[in-house]
This record gives C-alpha cells, sequence and structure tokens, in this order.
C-alpha cells in the first residue's frame, strides 16, 4: 500500500472531523468525498472507520453504518471491540436499532 498516500488521506478525514464539529456541514462532506481511497491504498479499510465517525458527527447515520459496515466486513475481528467502544465517535449511533445489528449484540 501507499503509506504517504493512505497517511494524507487519514489526515483529511481528521479534518473533516474538525468541520463537522465546527458546524461546517458542508465543507466537511467535501473533504470526506475527496478523502476516499480504495484498497491498494486502505486495504484495512481504515479510511471507513474515519468516514463513519465524520459522518456520525454530521448526523449522516445511514453513511455512517454503511462506512462501519465496509470496515467490520474486511475486519470481523473488530466487532467485539467496536460494540464495547464507549468514545464519542459513535455514541451517537448506539441508540439508533441498527447499532446491535451491526456489532452482533442481540437483544
Amino acid at each position: 500500500p501507499n503509506i504517504r498516500e493512505f497517511r494524507r488521506l487519514r489526515g483529511q478525514m481528521q479534518v473533516a472531523m474538525v468541520l463537522a464539529r465546527a458546524g461546517l456541514k458542508d465543507s466537511a462532506r467535501a473533504v470526506i468525498v475527496r478523502s476516499r481511497a480504495e484498497s491498494d491504498v486502505d486495504p484495512t479499510r481504515e479510511l471507513s472507520q474515519c468516514e463513519a465517525a465524520a459522518r456520525t458527527l454530521l448526523g449522516d447515520k445511514d453513511e455512517a453504518f454503511a462506512q462501519l459496515g465496509t470496515w467490520l466486513a474486511t475486519n470481523p475481528q473488530q466487532r467485539t471491540s467496536l460494540a464495547k467502544d464507549k468514545t464519542w465517535w459513535y455514541k451517537d449511533l448506539h441508540s439508533d436499532s441498527r447499532w446491535n445489528g451491526l456489532v452482533g449484540v442481540s437483544n
């Protein structure tokens, strides 16, 4: 993988998160779109996880769940740790009925 390009794009996703937290939604979405990468740059789909966090901040829950699904499809071993995650990144998704299905928790 192209590590330099990956790091550049990951940094841009972090900028998108800052923009989202600042309420600059259109700018954040524009940065997100230009910060996506194919598997040759991001084989573990970490950028999908970053995008999910930014999308959660933007209130784009459908896209956040889609991106987390992409990340978990590539990293199924992370499902348990995501289920236990207490960080603010995905807090707004926990109350959504899709959360338990995504992380594999049954009610």
